[in-house]
């Protein structure tokens, strides 16, 4: 009886990882990953990056109304009135994700996205490094440094919020998780590195300041463009979600 119960239980979560958005707490045991900047569609922002060539290729809109059988009431939402931009994926070649990206669509890289202008960031990267758990160097192996400093510059341009947001998960858990904003010439990092405190504190740094808060990083952030989530579910960060459809072409 105990083998039949087990059978059951086994069938059951398997279930819940075919159909299960990998964002959801019985998320799949799969890799997945998550590297984008996310825009709010504001006509300056769309015109901005859709006068890069390098950068347009991987430009996305994401507006409403949602047409989506939602798997529970906290999950729905919207996208905010304005709309998304989102670019992504974005991946140095010389990262471990970069192969995995690489598999299912067209990967930015990181090179291509260098600003004009010099730009330096508030906030040391050494000391996000450090909080991330990572080993000294690799984000800027990974080629973040340019990501940040395009974000920075173009939320500067088009003075709105940019948000560069990382997530790794691995075995249904976040591995780490990683939200950079950038508005008003102001920054804000928010953290849950490899070894992070339990439950919902994240690290959050400022140019100022250091601390610890009680939130889920990828709701702050989007809130941060209109984008109010009622839980931590994303529609657009489910492995069914149709990239294609809402690419600018």
């Amino acid at each position: 009886m105990t083998l039949v119960r087990s059978g059951r239980a086994f069938v059951e979560l398997l279930s819940q990882t075919v159909f299960t958005p990998f964002l959801e707490p019985l998320s799949s045991g799969m890799t997945w990953y998550a590297k984008e900047l996310i825009v709010s569609a504001f006509p300056t922002a769309l015109e901005a990056i859709e006068s890069n060539p390098s950068i347009k290729n991987s430009l996305f809109r994401l507006r409403g109304p949602i047409d989506y059988k939602w798997y529970r009431p906290e999950h729905k939402h919207d996208y905010s009135d304005s709309g998304l931009l989102v670019i992504r994926p974005i991946c140095s070649k010389a990262s471990h994700a970069f192969e995995w990206l690489a598999s299912d669509e067209r990967v930015l890289l990181p090179e291509k996205m260098k600003p004009l202008n010099n730009i330096s960031l508030n906030i040391n990267l050494s000391k996000v490094e450090a909080a991330l758990g990572f080993q000294t160097d690799e984000l800027y192996h990974d080629g973040l440094l340019d990501v940040l400093h395009f974000a920075k510059a173009l939320s500067q341009k088009i003075q709105s919020t940019v948000s560069y947001y990382d997530v790794l998960f691995w075995g249904g858990e976040p591995e780490y998780e990683l939200a950079w904003i950038f508005n008003d010439g102001e920054e804000e990092v928010l953290i849950k590195g490899r070894d992070d405190l339990e439950g919902g504190l994240v690290k959050i740094f400022t140019s100022k300041t250091e601390s610890t808060i009680d939130c889920n990083i990828l709701q702050y952030t989007l809130s941060k463009h209109g984008c109010n989530l009622a839980s931590g579910f994303f529609l657009p960060h489910s492995r069914e979600f149709p990239w294609r459809d809402h690419k600018i072409k």
